[in-house]
């Protein structure tokens, strides 16, 4: 009688980790998770268009970008929207980028919240690449979802 109660309570067990890890995705969370992957698409093309009022659009007021230069003895820098729109102008007048894409990209909402994780692959026309990791925190504001905080490592 022992193992059959073993077994019942081993199959109610199974039966609940297969409904957790199998449940379908909110119809809203889907929702925002499409307007996300929206933004990121958007942000490919402005960048490769260097349209830096463009990327602006997407940037909430109080946005700040921590950036891990590995080749910065200093260590990480902190940037808020106005001088990371001036350091994304100043680049774009020095690199001509054939490639920039956010791949392997995850979302997560959770609720007016939500953030990404994903690679961005950089290709200039000089033939230079980078590959790095970016994480994107956004919020509802006003009916849109807009970046409020980035973090980035930079590939040496």
């Amino acid at each position: 009688m022992k193992s059959m109660h073993t077994i019942r309570s081993l199959y109610l067990v199974g039966i609940l980790l297969l409904t957790i890890f199998v449940l379908p995705v909110p119809a809203q969370d889907r929702e925002a998770i499409r307007e996300i992957n929206g933004i990121l698409d958007q942000f490919e093309s402005w960048f490769l268009d260097e349209d830096v009022a463009g990327i602006e659009a997407i940037l909430a007021d109080q946005y700040i970008l921590a950036i891990d230069d590995q080749n910065d003895p200093n260590g990480a820098r902190m940037l808020n929207r106005e001088q990371y729109v001036a350091a994304q102008a100043h680049r774009f007048s020095l690199v001509d980028y054939v490639e920039h894409a956010h791949v392997d990209r995850e979302i997560e909402v959770h609720g007016p919240m939500a953030i990404s994780l994903s690679t961005i692959v950089d290709r200039q026309s000089n033939g230079d690449s980078r590959r790095s990791r970016v994480y994107h925190v956004y919020a509802r504001i006003d009916g849109r979802w807009v970046i409020v905080f980035s973090s980035s490592r930079l590939a040496s």
